[in-house]
């Protein structure tokens, strides 16, 4: 059988749940913004005020600890903190502080269980941390509340793939196609899936991927391996051809291995 290579976006969750931060704010205008919220606060130190100027720094990997204290302080005598929470856990997410994301991101659940934000980005740190059950949980949470939420499907069936659901996979790739279906990479990813189940119909999605994404070497070059392994009639050796031409390292191997033309 020949050598199967994961695609990369089996082993990386698509579109992590990390904001944007200081993209789209310039400097000048991020640091004018804190300027304004010292001379608010040394007038009238509001809850509210301690946590703009945190948001506002948490956009400047430079202020980040400052912005740690500005949330702790918003959070003090807080009647409905769950924003201050969510907010530190993507500073602490950003930072690579997984452990104390996710603290805030439950939080914040706990807070208002209707943040469908926070479910998913609860379940990415969760995911982040080999959770993968508990990510699938969080990710679970979040579709009740947004069920057109497709990265969110998206993210949960890579997570079933993992842990070789391979139908419950199927059923959340079924779902966000519904919602985009026009993304090469879960057809892809659904043909995968159903490889592992002996799915006939895999062939059909390789197809419609390789149609989707017809620059992409990937996608070629796993139809052709399906073909080779499961023994299904088709010319793979003009997709190994088209891997290679792409820049595909590994079709070339099979190329020389398979003898093709």
């Amino acid at each position: 059988m020949s050598k199967r290579f994961l695609p990369s976006m089996l082993i990386v969750l698509l579109l992590c749940a990390h904001s944007l931060f200081a993209q789209g704010f310039p400097k000048e205008q991020i640091l004018k913004n804190i300027a304004e919220l010292d001379e608010k606060i040394k007038i009238n130190p509001t809850i509210d005020y301690y946590y703009k100027r945190g948001y506002w720094k948490a956009k400047l990997d430079e202020m980040a600890d400052e912005a740690l204290k500005d949330y702790e302080k918003a959070l003090e005598n807080n009647p409905n903190p769950f924003q201050v929470y969510f907010s530190r856990g993507l500073l602490y997410e950003r930072r690579n502080e997984l452990q104390k994301a996710i603290a805030d991101y439950a939080a914040c659940v706990k807070l208002n269980s209707k943040e469908y934000k926070a479910h998913f980005n609860l379940a990415y740190a969760k995911s982040l941390t080999e959770d993968k059950r508990g990510a699938i949980s969080a990710y679970t949470a979040c579709i009740g509340l947004d069920p057109m939420n497709a990265q969110a499907y998206i993210n949960r069936g890579y997570l079933y793939f993992q842990l070789e659901m391979y139908r419950e996979a199927v059923t959340d790739f079924d779902r966000a196609l519904t919602i985009d279906p026009n993304d090469g990479d879960l057809y892809l990813s659904r043909a995968l899936c159903k490889e592992k189940l002996k799915d006939k119909t895999a062939l059909a999605d390789f197809d419609v991927a390789v149609k989707l994404r017809p620059k992409d070497p990937e996608a070629v070059y796993d139809r052709a391996l399906y073909r080779i392994n499961n023994k299904i009639s088709g010319d793979y050796c003009s997709d190994l051809r088209k891997a290679s031409a792409l820049g595909y390292l590994e079709a070339q191997t099979l190329i020389t291995e398979k003898k093709c033309p």
